[in-house]
């Protein structure tokens, strides 16, 4: 009994040893775990503070992605308001451009009429104030079949002289056949003065046995102009300028082309046997 009862002491004994070995064991695991624990909780709340910071983060970055939001919105209202006012700004310059172009087509236009105006005032004046050779009589000094004499007689009816008057050519013919006008005038360069405004020049045709100017072909043909076989003409043309100097070709001798240049003067006049005298002819008459 002693025995078992020893034994069962020993054993106890060898428990209870066991027993604090292994209560010491669970205390260092205890403490272990309690550090463990310590440095989980210091992981976690650095782990909380880290995700402060981040949700902090978070909710300054959705800030300024809002102000940014807020910003482009109002940018672009400004961008539209700007395009608003540029597309306004293009009308106006549209129509300030059009109304300006108009304004321009009328002054132009305005322009135009003025210097037309202006130019037939100062063409009408130049007219009314330049010299006009015309004829005024052909009167019959001797006609018959021993002779034919006659005056051709101009009168300066503008207001002021011709100078530089050219007797560029003038002939008297017979032509078997009635004539409108004359249209070759045989050339000639005789110069011929001036001539005040309301003065008279004369011009002498004559073909007589003394002066046969023309071979006596104009008295030799008296019956048949009499009798209306033949017809008698009388042409010529008169080159002048005014006191504004129109000139000729460089001195030289005039020629037809020099007429544009000059003030000029066409006569043509046909003999009329029932009253004995000279009318003009139905063309060729003309003052330029």
């Amino acid at each position: 009994m002693v025995g078992f009862t020893a034994v069962i002491a020993i054993s106890t004994t060898s428990y209870a040893c066991y027993e604090r070995k292994q209560l010491g064991v669970m205390a260092g695991q205890l403490k272990q775990m309690e550090g463990t624990s310590t440095q989980t909780d210091q992981m976690i709340w650095l782990i909380r503070q880290q995700l402060a910071q981040l949700t902090k983060q978070a909710t300054d970055t959705h800030e300024l992605a809002a102000q940014a939001k807020d910003q482009t919105e109002s940018t672009k209202d400004i961008a539209d308001r700007a395009l608003t006012q540029a597309t306004a700004t293009n009308e106006l310059a549209r129509q300030a451009k059009r109304s300006a172009d108009s304004s321009e087509r009328a002054i132009n236009e305005a322009s135009r009429h003025a210097q037309e105006a202006l130019d037939e005032s100062i063409k009408a004046y130049v007219l009314d104030q330049r010299p006009w050779i015309g004829v005024y009589e052909a009167p019959i000094i001797h006609w018959d079949k021993d002779g034919f004499r006659m005056q051709v007689v101009f009168e300066n009816s503008g207001k002021t002289p011709a100078i530089k008057i050219i007797n560029l050519g003038n002939t008297a013919f017979v032509s078997p056949v009635e004539i409108d006008g004359c249209d070759n005038v045989p050339p000639q360069h005789k110069g011929l003065g001036a001539l005040a405004p309301h003065a008279v020049l004369k011009l002498i045709e004559q073909d007589t046995p003394q002066h046969p100017d023309y071979g006596g072909s104009i008295y030799k043909s008296y019956d048949e102009i009499m009798n209306g076989t033949k017809y008698l003409y009388v042409c010529g043309i008169l080159f002048y300028s005014d006191t504004r100097g129109l000139i000729g070709s460089n001195g030289k001798p005039y020629t037809l082309t020099d007429k544009p240049k000059f003030l000029t003067t066409t006569f043509c006049l046909e003999y009329d046997r029932s009253v004995n005298a000279f009318g003009r002819c139905a063309q060729y008459n003309d003052m330029q």
